[in-house]
């Protein structure tokens, strides 16, 4: 893969974003991109720590699994997101790590993407930006999961992440509905009852091809 391809990928990142071409071209070379098939694991709970990974495309799940089996999700990575933080210092993956559909990923050794934060702290400042963000967005996640209902917690969701379509707030559901519901903390009866709920009440008209209309 040419340096330039890799450079004009990183800047689609707002970590590197500001990094001048002299920068870029210093750092290109610690970073392989690598192709993740749908439903491929990424990583492994309780499994070595080797990499800090920058999601180019595609959609990466983390979740742990309860002595049950069942999967607790944890969060989304979508495209120009990271992954990789919690274990970056601890050196082993506490959760599980799949890709929801094919992606592309720049892995970057640990220790290699450590002395990036160190020689250029610019690097840093955005890290810990970003990773305010994904707190303050967790916080607001517990506090839907326990003060709002499961009807109340779900269109909230999907206003939150719906896109303007042709004049139409329209919301794309491409996991499986089991998959949205763990994802916001309720069964997979409570999910569907909800949309019906929703759907009478006229705040949604679920459509063809995965989507939802929203009326927010």
């Amino acid at each position: 893969m040419l340096a330039q391809d890799k450079i004009n990928d990183l800047r689609q990142f707002d970590l590197f974003k500001e990094l001048d071409c002299q920068t870029l071209e210093q750092i290109v070379p610690y970073f392989t991109k690598r192709l993740y098939k749908r439903n491929e694991v990424v990583y492994a709970t309780n499994t070595e720590a080797r990499y800090f990974l920058f999601v180019l495309t595609g959609k990466v799940k983390i979740f742990r699994l309860s002595e049950l089996g069942n999967e607790q999700i944890i969060r989304m990575i979508a495209p120009m997101e990271f992954t990789g933080e919690l274990a970056l210092f601890e050196g082993i993956r506490k959760a599980h790590a799949v890709a929801m559909v094919k992606s592309e990923i720049y892995l970057i050794e640990n220790q290699q993407f450590k002395q990036l934060l160190v020689d250029y702290p610019q690097l840093s400042l955005k890290m810990i930006e970003a990773l305010s963000q994904r707190l303050h967005a967790s916080e607001e996640q517990s506090m839907l999961l326990s003060t709002c209902t499961a009807k109340d917690r779900l269109f909230n969701f999907i206003c939150k992440e719906a896109e303007l379509v042709n004049g139409h707030q329209i919301f794309y559901h491409e996991e499986t509905k089991r998959f949205l519901a763990g994802f916001l903390g309720m069964s997979s009866e409570t999910l569907s009852r909800s949309l019906h709920q929703l759907a009478d009440e006229g705040k949604i008209k679920e459509r063809h091809n995965h989507q939802i209309e929203v009326f927010c």
